[in-house]
């Protein structure tokens, strides 16, 4: 995940702490999760004004990160998000995406309600042709839609779940 600092001001010191464990002192670090698992993400700014945090809880969710993994290495032309494969599934399923250049990459799985039932990808990626395994064993059979938010480009697909 590529953190970025917008504060103004004399700033002299970053105290980042990614929430696993992990801190960076640097003004926009990197960091690489490890686990699945929510996070919550704080930043301490100081300058010659004092000290000031702020915390963002739960702002960070990986799920299954072994599971996303680049697929092609070839660099893709667009913005894209494929049709997931196989469709109806029971109980996973792969969804494919193109990033064309490097931004955060959002793709999120909602139920026929409008609700996020799982947050799959959160994160900044370079360009690349990436795959995903959805696993679907807690969730309900029936119909779900996936989004896809890359740089301004925005998709929508429809997915069945069968028992």
């Amino acid at each position: 995940v590529q953190f970025s600092d917008s504060s103004t001001g004399i700033i002299t010191e970053w105290s980042w702490d990614f929430g696993d464990g992990h801190v960076s002192s640097e003004q926009n670090p990197q960091h690489t999760y490890e686990i699945a698992n929510t996070f919550t993400v704080s930043l301490t700014i100081t300058g010659p004004g004092g000290s000031d945090t702020e915390t963002r809880e739960a702002y960070i969710t990986v799920t299954h990160p072994s599971d996303v993994q680049k697929s092609d290495s070839a660099i893709p032309t667009r913005f894209a998000l494929d049709q997931n494969f196989p469709n109806p599934f029971n109980p996973s399923t792969r969804i494919r995406y193109h990033v064309k250049n490097p931004c955060r990459v959002r793709l999120m799985v909602y139920n026929v309600n409008g609700q996020i039932v799982q947050t799959l990808v959160d994160s900044y990626q370079q360009a690349g042709i990436y795959e995903t395994l959805f696993h679907f064993d807690h969730l309900p059979s029936g119909i779900y839609f996936y989004k896809i938010h890359m740089d301004d480009y925005n998709s929508i697909k429809k997915m069945v779940k069968v028992d």
